[in-house]
């Protein structure tokens, strides 16, 4: 077979390979794998829920997400009981729980920030690595509106 047979052969096959790769991807046979499918709508800053007569904003900043400690773990890790394909995923919230993967969280019961929701001080959608956090430890908890 001559080169130029060869090379007319490949590109037809790449060819072949990218049509048949968007129409799986654009007909939903395969879809993305976890927090990809949830930023799909949740990056768009439009995007937002009724809560106690309030708008509430769902937007995560899917970029920054993947820059906090925990780009590592897919969304329904921690937000449980939803059902992505319904809107709303779920009828009623589900808390999260820290202490689900932070044992450390469970003795923090005898200090000052028993009973406190971990999300009022860490926006656990773009928390920073621990060393961080500690350096930046008095700063933050004197922003404290406890």
């Amino acid at each position: 077979m001559s080169k130029s047979k060869i090379t007319a052969l490949v590109l037809v096959l790449f060819l072949f390979v990218m049509v048949a790769g968007v129409v799986i991807f654009k007909t939903g046979i395969i879809k993305a794998k976890g927090s990809d499918d949830c930023l799909a709508c949740h990056e768009d800053k439009t995007l937002t829920m009724d809560a106690g007569g309030k708008k509430k904003s769902l937007f995560i900043d899917g970029a920054s997400f993947k820059k906090s400690t925990h780009n590592g773990t897919d969304c329904k890790d921690c937000h449980e009981g939803y059902n992505p394909e319904e809107i709303p995923h779920s009828k009623s919230k589900v808390k999260v729980s820290c202490s689900t993967c932070h044992d450390k969280v469970k003795s923090l019961d005898n200090s000052v920030h028993k009973g406190k929701d971990c999300s009022g001080c860490h926006n656990p959608h773009y928390q920073v690595p621990a060393k961080e956090m500690k350096a930046n430890q008095t700063t933050e908890c004197l922003k404290c509106q406890c």
